[in-house]
This record gives C-alpha cells, structure tokens and sequence, in this order.
C-alpha cells in the first residue's frame, strides 16, 4: 500500500500559498517530515502512543505534538493555522474535524 500519495499535493500547497503554521492530524513517515521542512511552525496530533512517541523523541523545537483525539483538540483549540491537514483514526472523524478546521485554517 501506497502511504505517501499525498505528498504531491502538500508540496504543491506549499509552492503556491504562504503556509508557516500548520496542523497535522495523524503523524505519518511521509507527511510529518515534509510539513517540519516546509512549515515554520508545526502542531501535531496522534492518538496511538507508538507514533507519538516515535515522533516525540526527536521532535524540533518548532514541532508541538499532542497526544489524544485529533477532534477532541481542534473542539478545544482556538489557535489560526495557515494549512490543516487531516489524516487522523478514528477514521470516522474526519469529516468533523475538517468541518470545525473550515473556520480555524486557510486552507483543509
């Protein structure tokens, strides 16, 4: 299975808009690397503790990362980010999390 499809799209984001706070919802190998190369600025969040942790060891100092439900955050956070990118489990969630992301980010 192919997990880095979209990477063509996020360059493409970061090419064409002025992104320097992003959120990331789901910590991934292919899209956590390209938004701390790209972003300013970077809040995570992951839900299962093997990725957070990987992540957490060695994170920048301009990566924040939150463990916990990506919806539970983005219900609580009232923080302005320039790109949302949403690909957080439960699956399920999705779609909520970009409906509140809608009036919180530039660009979901």
């Amino acid at each position: 299975m192919d997990y880095d499809t979209h990477l063509p799209v996020l360059t493409f984001l970061f090419d064409g808009f002025a992104i320097k706070r992003a959120l990331e919802l789901g910590v991934g190998d292919a899209s956590t690397p390209l938004l701390l190369k790209r972003a300013t600025e970077l809040v995570s969040v992951e839900a299962d503790i093997g990725w957070y942790e990987r992540f957490w060891r060695d994170k920048p100092a301009k990566h924040e990362i939150h463990l916990g439900s990506a919806l539970d955050f983005v219900r609580q956070n009232t923080a302005q980010y320039d790109l949302a990118f949403v690909d957080s489990n439960p699956a399920n969630e999705r779609s909520d999390c970009v409906q509140l992301l809608l009036a919180k980010a530039n660009i979901v």
